[in-house]
């Protein structure tokens, strides 16, 4: 234990030295964070601006019958935990059902997508471990302007790749 004390002293003075400080944890209300599109709530909660060392967690209310489009991540996995809603989730090549409580997982370079169900509107929070997805997130691109093609070209270098838009 004596040994671990100078080791962590040292740590907090190289960080001081350097201008870094110590990261803080906090308490996001309902509602607060950055907000990304006010009309569907589309807001991040954690980035690495706010304190991570690189994950990115995103609250989304997905309207009744969006989906987020088949796509991949070349970096990283990503999970899911529904709050609210029903919907169904491709993974692979495999549907699901998803409801309330209900976590996802989805291994780095999987092709999924999550759809909200015609009648209820989905809302879920999502977790990338990976820096740069939050740029992705705050462009928040009109898929309904753009090709597919001149879709990716801006969203591959934030590590993702769409197959589809439906």
């Amino acid at each position: 234990m004596k040994k671990l004390v100078p080791l962590f002293l040292l740590a907090f003075l190289c960080n001081l030295a350097f201008g870094q400080e110590p990261r803080k944890g906090y308490v996001l209300k309902f509602g607060e964070g950055e907000v990304i599109d006010e009309e569907n709530l589309f807001i991040l909660l954690a980035t690495p601006e706010s304190g991570t060392q690189g994950s990115v967690f995103v609250y989304d209310a997905m309207p009744k019958g969006s989906t987020s489009g088949l796509h991949y991540h070349l970096t990283a996995d990503e999970f899911f935990y529904v709050l609210e809603g029903r919907g169904t989730v491709q993974i692979g090549t495999e549907n699901h059902t998803i409801e309330p409580h209900d976590m996802i997982f989805v291994p780095v370079g999987t092709d999924h997508k999550i759809t909200s169900s015609v009648d209820d509107p989905l809302r879920v929070i999502f977790i990338l471990d990976r820096p740069g997805f939050d740029e992705q997130v705050r462009l928040h691109l009109d898929r309904s302007k753009m090709t597919l093609e001149e879709f990716n070209a801006i969203v591959e270098q934030h590590g993702t790749i769409y197959k589809s838009f439906e």
